[in-house]
């Protein structure tokens, strides 16, 4: 870490600092606060900027239970249905054959996510 401290023209500890403070917390997850609207999630490929249509869009909890989903439409806007009373919800995720997983840290309050999608290479592809 020292010469990677060197090479970016910061001081050791300053590195140190910045590596502590971009790792994801280890704290609990609370409980999602009841909510009566739904929550919306945009897929759109992250090459072409168009949206993409037919995507799973889902919620995981604490040991991998899923605690709602839905499916894009042709607009790639998925409407995730407001999560129970009391579920921990940990991730967002959307996933698309062709295309890499994505996701995010479940937010508490967040009402929309926007998602980039990234294509998979298909086999025997060549530019």
């Amino acid at each position: 870490m020292r010469r990677r401290a060197a090479l970016l023209g910061v001081t050791y500890p300053a590195l140190g600092a910045l590596s502590a403070a971009n790792r994801p917390s280890r704290q609990p997850v609370e409980s999602a606060p009841p909510a009566e609207e739904p929550i919306r999630v945009m897929a759109v490929h992250a090459v072409s900027r168009e949206p993409v249509p037919d995507a799973r869009v889902f919620v995981l909890g604490q040991g991998g239970k899923v605690l709602a989903q839905a499916w894009t439409d042709a607009d790639g806007m998925g409407s995730l249905p407001p999560l129970a009373a009391g579920a921990r919800p940990r991730y967002v995720l959307v996933e698309r054959a062709w295309f890499f997983i994505v996701g995010r840290d479940w937010m508490n309050g967040m009402r929309e996510y926007f998602m980039l999608m990234t294509p998979l290479t298909p086999p025997g592809f060549r530019e």
